[in-house]
C-alpha cells in the first residue's frame, strides 16, 4: 500500500470543503484504505458545516451503524449555552481485504492460492475482516466461502490438531498409577481443549488433548 488514499464524496448544505470534519473523519477512518461520506442531515437552525457556532465535541465519540456515521458536534447558542447534537453521514468504508479466487467448500484447508488482496467496498459487512494472507495460516474453512467473497473471521477456523476418528494414546492418573490405552476421537480440537474419545471397549470418556497424539482422561 502506498500512503493513505482518502476519496471523499463532499454533499453539505454549503457545497464546500469543511477541513474540521475532514480531520477528524480521516483520524477515526484511518484503519481504513479509504472513505467516503456524504452529509444527510444538519440541526434544522444549522445551515452549513462552516458555520462558525459549530465544533466537533472531543468528549463523546463518533458512533458508526449501518452504514452512517454521526458525529457529535457543540453548537454555541446565545451567551455561553451550548447545545449538544450530531450531524448525519452516510459513510462507505473501503479496505484492501482477502477475496476468494474460488469456491472453498467448509472444512477445506486454506492456501495463500485461495485469495487475493483487492480493494473492497466493506462497510455493511458484520464480522472483521481478513487483511494479511499470515492470518489463515493453519486454518481451515469453517464454512462454504463463494468465490469473489471478502474473507471474513467467521468463515475461517483454527485447523485442529486431532480430528475425529484419529487414533491416538489416553492416560488416566490414578494416585501414583499412570493407565494408558488407544482411543479413537469421536471429536476434533486444539491442543486445551476437550473432547471426547472412545476405547475400543467402546466406553466413552472426555479428555483434555495434551499433543497432537495424546489426551488425558479427565471424566
Amino acid at each position: 500500500m502506498i500512503g493513505l488514499l482518502i476519496s471523499i464524496l463532499f454533499l453539505t448544505f454549503s457545497g464546500e470543503k469543511n477541513s474540521k470534519l475532514d480531520i477528524y473523519l480521516g483520524e477515526k477512518f484511518s484503519e481504513y484504505y479509504k472513505y467516503q461520506y456524504e452529509i444527510v442531515s444538519l440541526p434544522s437552525y444549522v445551515k452549513s458545516i462552516d458555520d462558525v457556532r459549530i465544533s466537533i465535541s472531543s468528549d463523546r465519540e463518533l458512533k458508526v451503524n449501518y452504514g452512517y456515521a454521526y458525529v457529535p458536534i457543540d453548537i454555541k447558542q446565545s451567551g455561553e449555552n451550548i447545545s449538544q447534537t450530531v450531524i448525519t453521514l452516510k459513510i462507505n468504508l473501503f479496505d484492501e481485504v482477502l477475496v476468494a479466487n474460488r469456491k472453498i467448500n467448509r472444512g477445506d484447508v486454506l492456501s495463500d492460492k485461495d485469495f487475493s488482496v483487492l480493494e473492497k467496498e466493506i462497510t455493511h459487512l458484520r464480522s472483521g475482516v481478513i487483511k494479511d494472507i499470515s492470518e489463515i495460516k493453519n486454518h481451515q474453512a469453517a464454512m462454504n466461502i463463494p468465490e469473489g467473497a471478502v474473507l471474513q473471521n467467521k468463515m475461517v477456523a483454527v485447523l485442529p490438531d486431532v480430528n475425529s476418528g484419529d487414533k491416538i494414546f489416553a492416560y488416566s492418573e490414578i494416585g501414583t498409577v499412570t493407565v494408558t490405552f488407544p482411543v479413537s476421537a469421536r471429536e476434533s480440537g486444539c491442543i486445551g481443549e476437550t473432547i471426547r474419545v472412545v476405547r475400543d471397549d467402546r466406553l466413552t470418556f472426555k479428555a483434555l488433548i495434551v499433543d497432537l497424539n495424546k489426551v488425558k482422561i479427565i471424566e
